[in-house]
């Protein structure tokens, strides 16, 4: 009795191997409608910052807008949706790429005109959109003549 396996048939050639992480969003329409409900759950959501009013000082929530960031859509993707999300990754496909550029201009733009209009930080937003005042400061000196009197004295 022959006790060695039989060899085993040649597999056919299917899809090749899938390395890495499985995709979590099969397509751009589906990361749309994942925005714009980040979207809709960032407005539906605002901060709660305690403050006190009035001479007497009466403690009251007040709600405070939260800002639209593209890392608060990450954040809100890993929470609600389908774990890891990073565009890093997915700029690399053609088909996302274009997507998310548009994706983090709308947060941009949302950012900017929430500082214009006061409600979120100028500071803050600015530094978050990659703004920055610049201004140059240019000192010039400069020394036409110089004498020099040596006087000895002898002593």
């Amino acid at each position: 009795m022959d006790k060695r396996k039989p060899k085993e048939q040649p597999k056919e050639q299917s899809q090749p191997k899938k390395m890495g992480r499985p995709r979590n969003c099969e397509t751009p329409e589906e990361l749309i409608e994942w925005f714009l409900e980040y979207t809709e759950w960032v407005k539906n959501n605002p901060f709660l910052v305690q403050d006190y009013v009035g001479k007497d000082g009466i403690k009251v929530d007040r709600e405070k807008a939260r800002p639209i960031t593209w890392k608060g859509f990450e954040a809100w993707i890993y929470r609600e949706k389908a774990g890891w999300f990073t565009d890093t990754y997915w700029m690399k496909d053609e088909q996302f790429s274009p997507i998310i550029t548009r994706l983090k201009e709308c947060c941009n733009s949302e950012n900017v005109d929430g500082a214009s209009a006061g409600v979120y930080n100028a500071v803050i937003i600015s530094r978050l959109v990659g703004l920055k005042e610049q201004s140059e400061t240019t000192n010039e000196t400069r020394i036409t003549e110089v004498k020099v009197e040596v006087q000895r004295k002898d002593g």
